[in-house]
Order: C-alpha cells, then structure tokens, then sequence
C-alpha cells in the first residue's frame, strides 16, 4: 500500500474491551473520510500489559496541512487526527502518537509493513484470538498475490529461493528469521530505476 506512517491510537483510561476498541477505530474511520477522502489503513490490535487495548495504524499520503475550513487557515494535519480520535473516545481520553516516515528517512515503506507485521504475527501465536480478530484492513488497500515457491525440505532452501524470486524484481528491504528459527520475514520493495 506503499505506507510511510504509523499511527498508535491509545486510552489513557482503561478500556479493556477489544470491541469497543473496533467500534471506535471504525468511528476514527468515518470521520477522518470526512477530512481526508482516500485515507486508509492496516489496523492491527493490542492488548497493553496494563490491560488496556491500543491500535496501530500504518496508512499513507497524510499530508502536512489540511485544507483551511469555512472563515479558518491551514490546519496540521495531525493536530486533527488527534481531534478526531480524542472526539471518538470521549471520557476514555485517547491519544495518538505519529511516527511519519519524513522523520524517520531510514524507513521504508516495507520497513513499515515489516512494523505492522510484526503486531499481525502475535495474532497467530495467540491461539485464544481469532485469526482476523486483531488486525482489519480499511479503505482502498490492495492485498499483493501470494507467491508459490513451492515445497522445500529445509530452511536453509525456502529463504535461498525466496531470495532468488524477490531479487528478479525487488530489492529486499526487511529479512528476519525468529529467535526459535521457525518463520522466516522477507519484504521487499519495487526496485527503482
């Protein structure tokens, strides 16, 4: 989807409830249309040790100012993000913390959805949630075609093909193999001319 920001949406009270926490993302959703058609995002969904859930957001083309409102100026763009979330929450005082890719230079858009992916992969070892129950596409995101690489017999074989496949047309942005050695996480990005 081409993310280059990150967005973490918190309570400072207790919420403790996952579907409310969905019920205000979808809300956040509505009202952000209305200030910024085309915005969309990946959520994924955490349970804070404190027993509070959160939401991280990786979307994209969020521009520095908003349009000036009837009589206003320019608004910063995540001055009103944070508006609208804290309006969704109310009493449950939310808060939104922005990590843009302009401050991060470093990090590419993989390296975002390599972020994302990482809270989407703690959904699996779950095995009390869900599948889907802690993450949720919103908006116009293009979910890419898997890829087939067949059947190996050994570790050592699927991250050498994965790496012969992704380098034909991309340049590997983000590979990390888990600390028991039983995933492996390659992304990749268009290669640029």
């Amino acid at each position: 989807m081409g993310a280059d920001t990150l967005l973490t949406l918190t309570y400072r009270g207790s919420q403790p409830d996952l579907a409310v926490c969905k019920a205000h993302i979808k809300a956040f959703n509505r009202r952000m249309l209305t200030v910024l058609p085309g915005f969309c995002f990946v959520a994924c969904f955490e349970l804070q040790q404190r027993g509070t859930w959160h939401a991280h957001l990786a979307t994209r083309n969020i521009p520095a100012a908003l349009p000036p409102a009837a009589g206003g100026g320019d608004w910063r763009s995540y001055n009103v993000i944070r508006a609208i979330w804290r309006s969704v929450t109310g009493e449950l005082q939310g808060n939104v913390d922005i990590a843009r890719r302009k401050r991060h230079s470093d990090k590419s858009s993989a390296q975002v959805a390599s972020y994302i992916s990482k809270y989407i992969a703690k959904t699996f070892e779950d095995e009390s949630a869900g599948r889907r129950e802690r993450y949720a596409v919103y908006g116009d995101v293009e979910v890419p075609a898997p890829v087939d690489l067949g059947t190996v017999d050994s570790l050592h074989k699927a991250i050498e093909r994965t790496y012969c496949v992704l380098l034909d047309s991309q340049v590997v942005a983000t590979a990390r193999l888990d600390h028991w050695q039983d995933w492996f996480f390659v992304s990749g990005e268009i290669r640029r001319r």
